[in-house]
């Protein structure tokens, strides 16, 4: 059976879909679905509730995003610091063990005394080569401490 709305109203041969819905007929049911649609919405008082909720999700993610830039510039900076500081430490230990290698040499001969500041750096990387994997899970720990109370 044929709806009346798809009949024509002269006729009682029915009406081509697509022309039904480019007429005016379906046009108006459609302004009449947007109006029942906004006037329940004002009854309701949900037309309100609607902009706020949306204007909260959009704030969200603004406040999201902007926290997100903060948090990685805090990082990178945080990572610069620590090379910077890194190259300055190593530089330190380079001089420092030239100084401590002259220092060693004036009393057993020159390259007695840089054999031994040498071998004290073989013995050092010995040691963490050793022990690198329980260095490694106390570093972990370490950080994840880090990061949890950064969270709270």
């Amino acid at each position: 059976m044929i709806p009346r709305s798809l009949k024509n109203s002269s006729s009682s041969k029915p009406v081509n879909v697509g022309e039904f819905y480019k007429s005016s007929l379906y046009i108006a049911a459609l302004d009449q679905r947007i109006v029942f649609k906004d006037s329940v919405l004002k009854f309701l008082k949900l037309d309100g509730l609607i902009e706020n909720l949306t204007g909260y999700v959009e704030s969200r993610i603004e406040l999201t995003k902007m926290e997100i830039r903060e948090d990685i510039a805090m990082g990178l900076s945080k990572v610069l610091l620590a090379i910077l500081m890194g190259s300055v430490f190593t530089l330190f230990i380079i001089l420092i063990s030239i100084a401590v290698a002259h220092l060693i040499a004036k009393s057993i001969g020159a390259f007695g005394g840089f054999a031994v500041v040498a071998g004290f750096y073989l013995l050092l990387g010995l040691l963490l080569f050793a022990f690198k994997n329980a260095i490694s899970e106390k570093l972990q720990d370490y950080l994840i401490q880090i990061m949890k109370k950064k969270k709270k």
